[in-house]
């Protein structure tokens, strides 16, 4: 299998300075500090993510750089590579705004997508000990559209979901924020692409 992790909100070139949510993690009243940006965290359990997949003898692409579109573009091209492979293209970010739940959102015209997020979601559900995590089928009118929404266009064996692991500004959510909690993270994630791929 094939796992490509897009670390968004980085290195976009029509948002250069986009970091994405930020929250005042050590409680010193200043937010968005190193550390308490979304692209630090994602980048924490991307790498637990990107060292559990090779261990187990799966093909890991980083994507940090670029606007979405181009982003879609370069996923696209790793799939039509390796066409007997399935590819899972996961756009990675964390969530705010009061909630208390993982969220996988996948593009609704896609059949393996769904299947994709409902991996990803019983996986992050054992780890947040809730049974399983949400899933939302996404339409070109949904907010997230643009995270995801070029990857369908792709070949028949590309899939595509946002992974929102984690609120940011909930209490509750904070032991995953540590280092230890985003190798967790990571490895779930990691487990939820291994189940789709089998």
């Amino acid at each position: 299998m094939i796992v490509i992790l897009d670390r968004q909100h980085a290195g976009k070139r029509s948002s250069p300075n986009d970091v994405g949510a930020t929250f005042d993690l050590d409680g010193d009243g200043v937010r968005g500090e190193a550390g308490e940006r979304e692209i630090d965290l994602t980048a924490g359990y991307i790498a637990a993510a990107t060292e559990s997949l090779r261990r187990t003898g799966h093909t890991v692409h980083l994507i940090d750089s670029g606007d979405y579109g181009e982003r879609h573009l370069a996923a696209i091209k790793i799939a039509k590579a390796a066409p007997a492979l399935r590819c899972a293209y996961i756009a990675c970010h964390v969530n705010a705004g009061g909630g208390k739940y993982g969220l996988i959102e996948y593009d609704v015209r896609s059949i393996k997508g769904a299947q994709l997020a409902d991996e990803l979601a019983f996986a992050l559900g054992m780890l947040l000990e809730v049974g399983r995590g949400r899933t939302k089928g996404l339409g070109a009118a949904d907010r997230g559209w643009v995270c995801i929404g070029g990857i369908y266009a792709g070949p028949s064996n590309l899939s595509g979901v946002i992974y929102e692991p984690f609120f940011c500004d909930y209490v509750g959510h904070r032991p995953l924020m540590s280092p230890a909690g985003l190798v967790r993270v990571g490895h779930a994630l990691a487990d939820g692409c291994t189940g789709w791929g089998a």
